[in-house]
């Protein structure tokens, strides 16, 4: 099936370009590096077990959906009418949907990050209404 094959090649060439443009971007100094970090910041400021908590709840959701997802094409398509096409197309987007899960999971887990160490700050201002020691 033309239409198939196509909505599959181009959620492959967006996973792809997702995933080759947070390389880019050079994600993994945002979250760890020897400077610092968002992962170190969140060591100093006391969020980093709520932000692990989070972002493994994130992870079995996104794992949970994938599952539905990967359960469904493969129950409903390759198991009912199998076909040398048919696990082709379910194999490529099986892997691709892999990796939109991969992206997906990288940046709700940054985000939750993000998302604790703007609360921290918040917090840490107000109760000193001192902006240098909230930073700290």
């Amino acid at each position: 099936d033309f239409y198939r094959t196509g909505i599959t090649l181009c959620l492959m060439l967006g996973s792809t370009i997702a995933s080759w443009s947070m390389r880019r971007a050079e994600i993994h100094l945002l979250l760890g590096h020897e400077d610092g970090g968002l992962e170190e910041y969140a060591r100093k400021s006391g969020f980093l077990k709520d932000w692990r908590r989070i972002s493994r709840r994130r992870l079995l959701e996104v794992l949970s959906v994938l599952m539905m997802m990967l359960s469904c094409l493969w129950l409903g398509d390759v198991f009912t009418e199998p076909s040398l096409e048919s696990i082709i197309i379910a194999v490529c987007f099986s892997s691709t949907a892999v990796g939109c899960a991969a992206v997906s999971y990288t940046q709700l887990h940054i985000v939750a990050g993000m998302d604790l160490a703007v609360d921290s700050f918040c917090i840490n201002f107000f109760r000193e209404m001192d902006l240098e020691q909230a930073l700290n």
